[in-house]
């Protein structure tokens, strides 16, 4: 039931390209159009704004969400060919 309305309000056509913007969680009005990493698995710049393809706030990009990602995709598919261990390549 909430697919539809996320379509509605907050998809965002852009270059081309399909974004979706965020929302405020009361009216539901789009307030934003920037896409942070956290938003889904696309460890890149925290805040891009998608419309000017400007980084708002870059930072730190090793995560821990991304190790872990990388765990489970290896642990269930067994094709990644790289170190599980992600320490091994933290400095």
């Amino acid at each position: 039931a909430s697919i539809p309305a996320v379509h509605k309000y907050l998809a965002d056509e852009t270059r081309g390209e399909l974004w979706y913007g965020h929302a405020d969680m009361q009216t539901g009005k789009r307030t934003k159009t920037t896409y942070g990493a956290l938003d889904a698995f696309f460890p890149e710049p925290e805040i891009l704004d998608y419309r000017t393809m400007h980084v708002v706030a870059g930072s730190y990009q090793l995560r821990p969400e991304i190790i872990e990602s990388t765990y489970y995709l290896y642990h269930y598919t067994d094709v990644l060919g790289v170190p599980v261990d992600g320490r091994e390549n933290v400095r």
